[in-house]
């Protein structure tokens, strides 16, 4: 019992302390101004970014023209320098070329899928 009174001791003698008191208000002043604190449901502070989509091939360096999608780690390829890349690597396999992927097994034609969204995007750059 003297531990738990102890502790509730400590935690009124912090919370009262003028340093903690005045780190508690600029906190709350940082959320909001006005009420110092935030009741807000709104979205007001949601910041939409535009989205970049690289269309440039890791593995032969030119512009893509029929994506590719890895299905395990989802980076994007130019589907001829890809399946080109692995037929070549049938010993050793080949493994996706994107800097720090994690997915270190061999690429099989078959983990590839079509990228549609980077197509679309191919199309309205060309337009």
């Amino acid at each position: 019992m003297d531990e738990l009174k102890q502790d509730s001791d400590m935690r009124e003698i912090i919370s009262n302390a003028a340093s903690v008191k005045s780190f508690r208000e600029q906190l709350l002043a940082q959320i909001d101004p006005k009420s110092g604190y935030n009741n807000n449901d709104d979205d007001t502070e949601v910041m939409t970014t535009k989205e970049t989509v690289n269309l440039i091939d890791p593995i032969s360096k030119m512009i893509m023209t029929d994506p590719v999608r890895n299905k395990h780690c989802g980076h994007v390829y130019e589907r001829l320098s890809v399946v080109k890349m692995i037929k070549a690597s049938k010993r050793k396999g080949f493994r996706c070329p994107s800097m720090g992927c994690g997915y270190r097994e061999p690429l099989k034609v078959t983990d590839l899928e079509d990228a549609l969204d980077v197509k679309r995007q191919i199309l309205i750059n060309k337009k």
